[in-house]
């Protein structure tokens, strides 16, 4: 009888969390079906739908949809607010991905109603082609700092990301640079004092990983032109000690390992965090501004548009970017943030600047890749950077601030390579960078792979004879 009542117990028990079970997945269908009838056509409420060119990723894009077509995270649980899109009579919204060589074609076709940019290089492209309509000016972009929006309504600004020097302050104080307003205030202080990079001064997320870190090199060779934007390089790598794990550099810096390194917004927030306060972000004049563009198409859907523009710059869109992202709102809407104090600070940097000036211009971007290859091969190799440390440990030891400047003008100045189109010996110029960069969009993908191995082998050959050379001159 006992046995019978715990075998009838235990059926009971297995009953109940099957119930349980089924009720829980039952819940999980409908709230799965309510979402992909949200993202698949079958809207949960009247509206229109709107394309919209991008270059975000795909996950960034999903929180968006999320965020105004279903519920905005700003609100507590127990809240249940219409969705943004209804207010907006927005029921859908399609995020078509756009590379550079995509992107006029996407736009011309008048198949998206607006374009949401993280690179301002395709809106310098959309306004060189006269491809924008214009925002109503007084709705959209009032209030705005002049640098966030263009004059004509072309383009706005709705959120960014900014990077710069994330820097250890009590070593900053007692090394001398913290008021540096330039990479070349770093580059005066090693060549009238080598010994001071005894210590470990700067660390480097590999530029050949991060854009984080590579955009500012760019920036940097861009804004002090080819011959002397090289030495700067040769003299950042030179000092600093490389890194391929992200979190280590800015955490090296907050606890006090190193004195700086390149990164951004989010991550010096973190440094600042770990650090309990000890580290400073530093804008300079090579920094590099990300801005999150929206610029509209000329359709019949851009007063849509228009609204989902108006609503990424209120309240509520400015909260989400505020409390839900690594990226900075373009409003004071919470002026106790951090975020809002950091917005503050780059108003002010900007002065009467516009986003798109802290960005790389076009005309290094077209060459990018031919530039990253030469800077790979040539300062951050495996046997190039051992030959650069060798001499930069020469330099700081010996306290050699006389030989600084001759050092480096030979280890920067162009190398001599075997074109690997002609075969004849070509000087690394700019203007030979450009040339390349053509020949190569000429040829078919794997043409283009054929060439640049051939490229990487004569670079790295020249450079290492070149390190060579420069040794044999110092020992």
């Amino acid at each position: 009888m006992w046995i019978r009542a715990k075998t009838i117990v235990g059926i009971v028990f297995i009953l109940v969390i099957l119930t349980s079970f089924t009720y829980t997945y039952i819940k999980y269908l409908e709230l799965k079906e309510i979402y992909e009838k949200q993202f698949s056509g079958l809207y949960l409420y009247a509206g229109e739908s709107i394309n919209v060119a991008t270059d975000l990723s795909r996950s960034l894009t999903d929180n968006l949809r999320y965020y105004i077509l279903i519920r905005p995270p700003i609100y507590p649980a127990w809240q249940n607010p219409p969705p943004p899109g209804k207010t907006l009579g927005i029921s859908n919204i399609t995020f078509i991905p756009v590379n550079e060589s995509s992107l006029i074609p996407i736009i011309a076709s008048k198949s998206v109603d607006g374009v949401l940019f993280v690179n301002p290089q395709y809106i310098r492209i959309c306004i060189q082609e006269n491809l924008l309509d214009s925002f109503p000016v007084e709705s959209i972009t009032k209030d705005l700092h002049e640098g966030f929006r263009s004059p004509d309504g072309k383009w706005v600004t709705v959120a960014f990301r900014v990077y710069g020097l994330i820097v250890n302050r009590d070593i900053a104080g007692e090394i001398g640079f913290s008021n540096i307003t330039s990479i070349i205030n770093l580059y005066e202080l090693f060549s009238n004092n080598p010994s001071i990079f005894s210590r470990k001064i700067m660390i480097l997320p590999n530029p050949i990983i991060y854009n984080t870190t590579w955009y500012i090199l760019l920036r940097t060779l861009e804004l002090h032109g080819w011959n002397e934007g090289w030495k700067i390089l040769f003299f950042i790598t030179g000092v600093s000690d490389i890194t391929n794990n992200l979190p280590d550099a800015y955490s090296k810096v907050a606890l006090g390992l190193y004195g700086l390194t390149i990164g951004n917004n989010d991550q010096a927030r973190s440094a600042q965090a770990l650090s309990g306060g000890g580290t400073d972000f530093i804008l300079l004049k090579e920094s590099i501004i990300e801005p999150l563009i929206m610029a509209p198409l000329q359709t019949p859907m851009k007063t849509y548009f228009d609204k989902l523009t108006e609503w990424f710059l209120s309240d509520d869109g400015q909260r989400t970017f505020l409390e839900y992202s690594d990226y900075i709102p373009v409003k004071k809407i919470n002026t106790s943030n951090w975020k809002i104090e950091l917005l503050n600070k780059v108003e002010n940097f900007l002065h009467n600047n516009s986003v798109l000036d802290y960005y790389v211009g076009n005309n290094y971007l077209e060459i990018n890749n031919i530039i990253q290859l030469y800077y790979s091969e040539t300062l951050v190799g495996n046997e190039t950077y051992s030959y650069l440390k060798q001499i930069f440990n020469y330099l700081i030891k010996r306290n050699a601030s006389f030989l600084v400047n001759d050092v480096l003008s030979k280890l920067a100045s162009p190398l001599l390579i075997r074109d690997p189109f002609t075969g004849e010996e070509k000087a690394f110029t700019y203007e030979y960078v450009r040339h390349l960069s053509q020949k190569l969009s000429e040829l078919t993908a794997e043409q283009a792979d054929e060439v640049l191995e051939q490229l990487k082998r004569e670079i790295r050959e020249a450079a290492i004879n070149r390190y060579k050379q420069v040794l044999s001159l110092l020992v």
